[in-house]
């Protein structure tokens, strides 16, 4: 849905590509129960960022159950694809309201970037993502615009669903430090900035995604401290 189709480049995701609309979409739910638990998990990435970006279903869903196993996947999922729609009409190349689909994703990326050891991923995408949605929450919270309890809210729902809140950089023989430089660097080389400014999704509030253009690495730097140990 959205029809965007992309390759990764030069350390870049999404760097590469067209938008080509498919004829139709099948998914088929039943599938997922055969996938193991960490995949799972991982798709309740996205899913928690549209409760984020204001679905009070998913976000009611989430916050109501202590088991995810008992949530119904295909609402959730129904749910989710109703709210990118709702981003995504009227704005297929992503140059106003679908740049809200990015919530997490600029500096979950980075994440998932410079976290590859040996070759091999260590983060699957929606880890990345939640390490992301944590991080940018704490930014938030600095500039005042999300509150302590909402970022206690988020890291409690996250680990509800099996996601990380934290990432160690001895998982892949660094220092913090030195991951923490490399998710910065790579940051900036997100691909939906402009020639000056990192077009970053934040939330004045639960629910009110705005775009916030900035160049301060010293802020992203806030949030990444938040999110890797």
């Amino acid at each position: 849905m959205g029809g965007k189709t992309a390759l990764n480049f030069r350390q870049t995701i999404n760097a590469v590509g067209t938008y080509h609309h498919p004829i139709c979409i099948f998914i088929d739910t039943g599938l997922l129960n055969d996938l193991p638990r960490r995949e799972l998990s991982s798709g309740f990435g996205e899913i928690i960022k549209y409760a984020a970006l204001g679905n009070s279903y998913i976000r009611s869903s989430i916050d109501n159950t202590d088991s995810v196993e008992r949530l119904d996947l295909a609402a959730l999922i129904a749910h989710s694809l109703r709210e990118k729609e709702r981003f995504v009409r009227g704005d297929i190349r992503e140059s106003a309201d679908r740049l809200s689909l990015n919530f997490g994703h600029t500096i979950g990326h980075a994440i998932e970037f410079a976290t590859v050891y040996d070759g091999e991923e260590t983060l699957r995408h929606g880890e990345g993502v939640a390490l992301g949605m944590v991080a940018i929450f704490s930014i938030c919270v600095s500039l005042g615009f999300l509150k302590k309890d909402d970022l206690l809210w988020l890291k409690g729902v996250l680990t509800k669903c099996g996601l990380p809140c934290l990432f160690e950089a001895r998982k892949v023989g660094m220092t913090v430090q030195d991951l923490r430089d490399q998710v910065n660097l790579l940051c900036f080389k997100d691909k939906k900035r402009t020639s000056k400014f990192l077009r970053l999704v934040l939330l004045d509030g639960i629910g009110n995604p705005i775009i916030y253009k900035t160049d301060d690495r010293g802020l992203i730097s806030q949030g990444i401290q938040e999110v890797i140990c």
